[in-house]
């Protein structure tokens, strides 16, 4: 469920997994206005900075579609600065190690502020 924490970014809290290949879920996703036209994506890494995080997005009832592959050890990803105002974005993310592919964080949304 998105919940909103005052003036801050929405969140998404997931599960923790179980039993997952070394490419372990990412458990907290938020997206929520950064500078003008840009969205702050942020994460809690369970991998110990062992895998590399995968970013998908999508716009409205669009696909999901990889944006960026951040390093091992990030937990932090600015999207934009030329993001549409009248349009929510929503985002999620996986890992990526030399074991495979983690399963999907839930999905985080937002809309960038002027």
């Amino acid at each position: 469920m998105l919940q909103r924490h005052g003036a801050t970014p929405y969140t998404l809290r997931v599960p923790r997994l179980k039993n997952l290949c070394a490419a372990t879920a990412l458990v907290l996703l938020t997206a929520g206005p950064a500078a003008a036209g840009s969205l702050t994506l942020t994460w809690t890494d369970n991998t110990k900075g062992t895998a590399t995080t995968e970013i998908e997005r999508r716009v409205g009832k669009e696909s999901f579609k990889k944006i960026a592959e951040v390093a091992p050890g990030t937990s932090r990803y600015v999207d934009g600065p030329n993001l549409r105002l009248d349009l929510e974005y929503c985002y999620r993310t996986r890992s990526r190690s030399s074991n495979g592919l983690s399963p999907y964080s839930g999905e985080s949304c937002g809309r960038p502020k002027p």
